[in-house]
């Protein structure tokens, strides 16, 4: 467990942009036989609640956290709050807009019996844990294949241990999952901001039911026809530790706008130049 002032790296995943993204974690499977599990979900529920309230202002949210309290009406609800107001009965003041996280528990007999979900992505701060009977290298990804809606991206947590001592098992797993990018110990996120690395569905999806999309973008190395991107990380690494207390001010949001533009121009331009040269050269012979 992460304790203060490190928020834990799911908690950050989940709250980043009041979780309306298309890689926001919304399903955590977890094994039914861990013995951490509800300490784990109580430990990610109290660094939600301790994160700064923001605003759900993304068009539908209002009505996709209704729908999710209203499938789910025996989940939890977080109600902001902080180690400054800890002490104090006031609690932090919530903006304009602002929903409270709503957490859903669930095993596979109660997801049988309401799906919502499993099936229902919501632009909105919800979540559910769900404990899955049997090898999570197995029967998680048979599930996740199976019964999941969505193929766009998704994570598989192992200890640096169990990597090892289960390398075929999980080189297996990795194989079968039916997602676009597959974060290894990372967010799915981290390999969305790599262009070498394809962005999209899983192939396979018609536009007679289309659930994530058809096609890929970015794949700037060029491969022809991928199926899938792996972006492997640490079990255990700096870069899934803490947020700054300190927030952005516009002077560095600038900074960072502006060095992210030239990068993206330059490794959007380079390979087309490549790519244009190449062809230029073939048709001389």
């Amino acid at each position: 467990m992460l304790s203060d002032p490190s928020h834990s790296y799911l908690a950050v995943c989940i709250w980043f942009n009041q979780s309306c993204n298309c890689n926001s974690p919304k399903l955590i499977m977890l094994d039914s036989s861990w013995t951490q599990a509800q300490e784990f979900i109580d430990a990610v529920c109290n660094e939600l609640s301790q994160l700064p309230p923001r605003p759900s202002y993304y068009p539908g949210s209002q009505q996709r956290h209704a729908a999710f309290a209203a499938a789910y009406p025996s989940a939890r609800v977080l109600q902001p709050t902080s180690s400054s107001s800890a002490a104090s009965s006031t609690p932090p003041a919530t903006p304009p807009g602002y929903l409270p996280w709503i957490v859903a528990e669930l095993d596979e007999d109660s997801a049988a019996k309401q799906p919502h979900a499993l099936q229902v992505e919501a632009f909105a701060p919800c979540v559910a844990f769900m404990r899955i009977k049997g090898n999570m290298l197995d029967d998680g990804v048979t599930f996740a294949n199976q019964r999941l809606m969505g193929t766009l991206s998704c994570s598989v947590i192992i200890s640096t241990a169990d990597s090892h001592s289960r390398s075929e098992e999980l080189e297996g797993a990795l194989a079968r999952l039916r997602y676009g990018l597959i974060g290894l110990n990372c967010w799915s996120a981290a390999g969305y901001m790599f262009p070498t690395a394809t962005w999209g569905a899983f192939p396979g999806e018609s536009l007679a039911a289309v659930s994530s999309g058809i096609g890929i973008v970015r794949n700037y190395l060029m491969f022809k026809h991928p199926s899938k991107t792996v972006v492997r990380a640490p079990f255990i690494s700096e870069g899934h530790f803490g947020t700054s207390p300190t927030p952005m001010d516009l002077a560095q949001a600038r900074t960072i706008v502006s060095l992210s533009t030239q990068l993206f121009f330059v490794t959007n331009a380079v390979p087309r130049a490549v790519k244009t040269a190449w062809n230029a050269l073939k048709s001389l012979f």
